[in-house]
């Protein structure tokens, strides 16, 4: 009964799900409570993010999810804090740029880069081939679609 309710995956499905980004169990923890201030959308909380995505790296400095939480945080410093695109997007590119260093299969990456080539570059092929990368690597991520929604219409 258990075989017949086990779902075939194919093997680029199988190698996305065994994959662990870090053995510190440390900077997993801190990751995720970067995650969770991240998530909360406000100046004070996303500071608190980056502080955690910090010490993640701290722990570990291949920890390439800590860079994206770092680009994304970044990102949205401009909406959410008022700070200026020339100081965020720069360190935005700089942390995604790391994290597709460590694993060019970062989909969470590309979609950030993708940000930063059309809001602050305002370089739309550059921008398009990130978002369409991003769908690629992962074609249900949500932030991408919606990125590259809003992208396609403006």
């Amino acid at each position: 009964m258990a075989q017949a309710l086990t779902p075939e995956l194919s093997p680029g499905a199988e190698s996305r799900l065994a994959r662990n980004y870090t053995q510190d169990t440390q900077a997993y923890v801190a990751y995720l409570k970067g995650r969770y201030y991240w998530n909360q959308r406000t100046d004070e909380d996303l500071q608190r993010s980056l502080g955690f995505y910090r010490d993640a790296l701290n722990h570990d400095p291949t920890y390439a999810l800590a860079y994206v939480g770092l680009a994304e945080t970044y990102s949205l410093l401009v909406w959410y804090s008022g700070q200026p695109p020339s100081e965020t997007f720069p360190q935005t590119r700089a942390a995604a740029t790391q994290a597709l260093q460590i694993d060019s299969t970062l989909a969470e990456a590309h979609a950030t880069l993708a940000l930063v080539a059309w809001q602050y570059d305002r370089n739309a092929p550059a921008a398009e081939r990130h978002f369409q990368r991003a769908l690629a690597l992962k074609p249900r991520y949500a932030s991408a679609h919606h990125g590259y929604g809003q992208f396609l219409a403006l």
